[in-house]
């Protein structure tokens, strides 16, 4: 019983098993595992990184601490605000229609001087012939009071009266000649006798002065 025993261990033992196996088989296992290796599929290769993607227009703006990217600058050239450009050109429109209204206001008060002075003239004029024919009347300060008073309105509306006296140089641009006479003391060309003042207004023209023109000594 006991050699019984002892040839079953013997058979189940696997060191005995692999003492056992003869040379052609194996031979065979390593042929077997040999084709198995060979019809076995390479191992994939790994995939090349791709880089990472560009931002369109350039390099994307860094990242805050949040994560958040930041806002970028406003491009130059840029639209400025509609409501902006419109207030500029109101201010301009107000600006010019200020300028404009300043000009009409002094022009419509040159204007209405000039035409109360023209309108004043005359009477001035009557009073200038009333005053020289009155000689010792004693209405003749009472007459001279207001002709003052008249000189004085017409002197703050900017009017004055030409100052001329015979011997003058005769000006065709602010002079009116209604006659010529002979004249052995002023020259030929210049004025012998003032028939009407002249005025000026603003040193422009307001009314010529009408005057008598020396002939000479042979007219």
């Amino acid at each position: 019983m006991f050699a019984r025993a002892m040839s079953k261990s013997k058979k189940h033992s696997p060191h005995h098993s692999a003492q056992t196996d003869s040379p052609a088989e194996a031979a065979s296992a390593e042929e077997a595992a040999a084709a198995s290796a060979e019809e076995a599929p390479p191992a994939a290769e790994a995939a090349p990184e791709e880089p990472a993607a560009e931002s369109v227009g350039g390099d994307a703006p860094p990242a805050d601490a949040a994560g958040t990217a930041e806002p970028a600058p406003a491009a130059e050239g840029e639209a400025e605000d509609p409501l902006a450009m419109q207030l500029l050109r109101l201010r301009a429109d107000f600006e010019n229609y200020r300028k404009r209204t300043e000009r009409d206001r002094a022009e419509w008060a040159r204007s209405a001087s000039k035409d109360l002075a023209l309108s004043l003239l005359p009477a001035l004029d009557d009073f200038d012939r009333g005053l020289a024919a009155a000689g010792d009347s004693p209405l003749v300060e009472g007459f001279a009071l207001v002709e003052r008073r008249i000189l004085q309105a017409l002197a703050a509306a900017g009017a004055e009266p030409m100052a001329l006296a015979a011997g003058d140089a005769f000006d065709p641009a602010f002079h009116e000649a209604i006659s010529q006479l002979p004249s052995a003391d002023v020259p030929e060309g210049r004025i012998l006798a003032v028939a009407r003042k002249g005025w000026l207004m603003g040193g422009k023209l307001l009314r010529a002065a009408q005057v008598v023109v020396s002939g000479g000594a042979g007219a």
